[in-house]
């Protein structure tokens, strides 16, 4: 189920995503995606609407998130 969620965040975001941590958890992950974009109230717009996304899952609850302009 995540390796399917995180190829659709892929290919409609277009950014790059990773499970980075609780690897050895089956109940639960920790994604990590990554935009390069120049603007980043576009950047925040876009990890805003990818974390709403996953929201809408079935059988996943997005328990904490974080976003960071760099």
């Amino acid at each position: 189920m995540l390796q399917s969620l995180m190829a659709h965040l892929r290919r409609r975001f277009n950014v790059s995503i990773a499970e980075v941590d609780r690897l050895n958890d089956w109940k639960s992950a920790v994604l990590g995606a990554a935009i390069v974009c120049n603007d980043g109230r576009v950047n925040n717009a876009l990890l805003g609407k990818l974390v709403e996304a996953v929201g809408h899952y079935k059988d996943i609850t997005v328990e904490d998130y974080e976003i960071e302009i760099l």
